[in-house]
């Protein structure tokens, strides 16, 4: 009787031995495979340098849209005429944002009196597609309409001694369609030609 339980006790241990074995290899296979199969997140590279032109040649409430960082990326920049969140220049208000609504894509338009249906009234983006409001004057701040996020910043350098504006990198979040959403923006500069560091860009009015 005894010697049945040994010999029942060694091939549970046996049967046992095989199954973790087993679980431990597949999970290794598993992770292994999850290396090749799922992406890494992309690491930050540098944005280009692009010269955008001189603060003296932009007109109060002129919008122009231009390309950055990627040849397929729209923007707007436009001296708004009141001293703007993150705004350069003498009088800290040229600011420039991604011409492309954070809801579905669209590209909307700017306006010197962008209102939403309660009468708040501002410098900004209006969407006409469904009816988006981003504030120039706030960061892009969402002021109505469907947009679950602020229109991403385009960061700009402003040199005094030139009266030179120079886009240097985006801000959070994500341009829309490069990963939208995400805070990784280096996002932003996979999906397209990248604008030649050093180069100036060509303003086109709106």
């Amino acid at each position: 009787m005894e010697q049945n339980e040994k010999v029942d006790t060694t091939r549970r241990m046996l049967i046992r031995g095989v199954l973790v074995g087993s679980a431990v290899a597949f999970l290794g296979s598993a992770l292994g495979l999850g290396r090749y199969t799922v992406p890494p997140p992309p690491t930050l590279q540098p944005f280009p340098r692009v010269l955008l032109g001189k603060a003296s040649q932009l007109q109060v409430g002129q919008p122009y849209q231009y390309k950055y960082p990627l040849a397929n990326q729209p923007n707007i920049i436009v001296k708004i005429g009141k001293k703007a969140q993150f705004g350069v220049g003498p009088d800290h208000d040229i600011v420039s944002f991604s011409n492309i609504c954070q809801h579905l894509g669209c590209i909307y338009v700017y306006e010197n009196n962008a209102t939403c249906p309660n009468g708040a009234t501002f410098p900004g983006g209006h969407c006409p597609c469904h009816g988006s409001h981003y504030n120039f004057l706030e960061n892009g701040k969402v002021m109505c309409g469907p947009a679950p996020r602020p229109v991403p910043r385009v960061i700009l350098e402003y040199d005094p001694v030139t009266d030179n504006i120079w886009a240097i990198g985006m801000a959070p979040p994500t341009i829309f369609g490069f990963n939208t959403g995400s805070d990784n923006v280096a996002y932003d500069l996979i999906g397209g030609p990248l604008i030649p560091d050093g180069s100036q860009a060509t303003l086109t009015p709106l």
